[in-house]
């Protein structure tokens, strides 16, 4: 949202004009509204600087925009704002950073703050358009990763509350996930600002190594965080059994800990018969790939979570020289290789495993199921796992922040593939935002009352704040729940 602010300063100013009590309008904003983890001197947990860095948000310019638009809504009489709780914005779930945050968007005004809800329980939220029901999550409920233990959350909670210190709390890491960003993700976006536009973190990181092997520190980092994640999974207590965790069910969930998750590398990179054009780029079965390694050694993290890892340590530099010595042509093919994800994964109905694995814990009778998380804006019919009947609609409203598309023309293009290789290699995140594979989709999901029944659709926010559809192949972004 902070790349465009004045985007939805103008969406807010549009979707007010008709706002009134007998023309009620629910702004839900389905998590990560801040980013505490991309903030200088990012912890995984830091609920003494929340409260301070809100009020530095609100006040910086590219956030201004931002405030001022929610302020122009809550305004109106029949307006609701509902925020839902992510996972880089856990502090606000503190009360105290609640109460902050409500008061700024209200400007201290009780009517305006009555139209605020605040869903930080960890629960989604419910609520019914027309007779349409609908829930939204976040959608990091089953991720291992980045899963939150609203257990830990509410006791931290109530000690800060009531005893104004929780030795619980500093001791606290959120999830796996949230050190590999602090201690990983945040070091690496100064030299190569791409990471934070390419998703899944897996490919990025592939996509990483491959440009700049003097990082490949991070595939280990990687790996231990999903090794984390699966150790704390089977530590999770009885009540969380239909989640998965990403903390012990006694005491703090843990910060990834290399004595606890040691591993051992893959054999290929045991293997001294290799060659450095091998390594870099060859075949799956027989050699090791960059791009195909760090795939390989992240998806492994189950069956290598109990093995050591000390092969890894010896390996990184050998790779690093034989890749600093290769030709630059090896280094754009393992860079497709790393790539290729992207360009398979861009169609609204092609649900990824995180959004099928959401959609199988979700039991109740939903007509419509929103989530974020993911940054991949989807609009997919749910159906039953077991018999396939449809059970409804999931609609995933990506990111607001911006992404880096990659198409199959380009990666089949050795010229234009060439000119994406001289850009990841940039400093410069300006020239990628400005770049042809840069795409900043601002997607809200629209339910309102028709004629028909309630009037479903996935819509893009243009320059001047209007709704628009969104640019797709055949593709449809429209349904109507009788």
């Amino acid at each position: 949202m902070f790349s465009a602010g004045e985007r939805f300063e103008r969406f807010c100013e549009n979707i007010s004009r008709d706002i009134c009590y007998e023309n009620p309008t629910l702004l839900l904003i389905n998590g990560d509204f801040v980013d505490f983890l991309a903030e200088p001197g990012a912890r995984c947990w830091n609920p003494a600087r929340a409260k301070d860095w809100l009020r530095e948000l609100f006040g910086r310019q590219a956030f201004e925009p931002v405030l001022n638009g929610l302020r122009r809504f809550l305004s109106c009489d029949g307006a609701q704002l509902t925020i839902v709780l992510g996972n880089h914005d856990l502090e606000l779930a503190l009360t105290e950073v609640t109460e902050t945050l409500t008061g700024m968007l209200a400007n201290n005004d009780p009517l305006r703050r009555s139209r605020i809800e605040t869903i930080f329980d960890g629960c989604g939220y419910r609520f019914q358009v027309g007779n349409a029901k609908a829930l939204a999550a976040h959608g990091n409920e089953t991720d291992g990763n980045n899963f939150t233990r609203f257990d830990e959350l509410r006791r931290i909670n109530y000690e800060l509350r009531i005893h104004n210190e929780s030795a619980f709390s500093d001791a606290w890491c959120p999830s796996a996930g949230a050190a590999f960003v602090v201690d990983a993700v945040n070091k690496v976006k100064r030299n190569l600002p791409f990471v934070d536009l390419l998703k899944p973190d897996e490919a990025a990181v592939s996509a990483i190594v491959t440009l700049a092997p003097q990082y490949l520190s991070l595939a280990q980092q990687l790996a231990e965080m999903k090794a984390a994640s699966i150790v704390n999974d089977l530590r999770r207590p009885a009540s969380e059994l239909r989640f998965l965790s990403s903390g012990a069910d006694v005491g703090p969930s843990a910060k990834p800990d290399r004595l606890a998750i040691e591993r051992r590398a893959t054999e290929y990179v045991r293997n001294p018969n290799l060659s450095p054009d091998d390594l870099i780029y060859g075949d799956w079965e027989g050699t090791l790939g960059v791009g195909e390694w760090i795939s390989r050694l992240s998806n492994s993290a189950t069956d290598l979570a109990n093995e050591g890892i000390s092969w890894i340590d010896k390996a990184g530099n050998w790779v690093g020289d034989q890749v600093d010595q290769s030709k630059r042509k090896f280094q754009l093919r393992a860079l497709r290789s790393a790539l290729h994800p992207y360009a398979a994964v861009n169609k609204l109905a092609q649900l990824s495993s995180s959004d099928e694995d959401l959609l199988k814990m979700v039991k109740g009778s939903y007509d419509v199921v929103f989530a974020g998380h993911t940054h991949a804006r989807r609009f997919a019919q749910r159906r039953s796992p077991t018999s396939g009947k449809t059970l409804g609609w999931y609609i995933n409203t990506g990111t607001w922040a911006g992404l880096m598309s990659v198409d199959h023309a380009t990666l089949q293009n050795d010229d234009r593939f060439g000119e994406l290789y001289d850009l990841l290699r940039q400093r410069d995140r300006n020239a990628l935002q400005q770049s042809r594979w840069f795409r900043n989709e601002c997607t809200v999901a629209v339910m309102q009352t028709g004629y028909a029944g309630c009037e479903l659709s996935l819509k893009e926010v243009d320059e001047q704040g209007n709704l628009v559809d969104p640019e797709l192949a055949g593709e449809s972004n429209q349904a109507v729940i009788a």
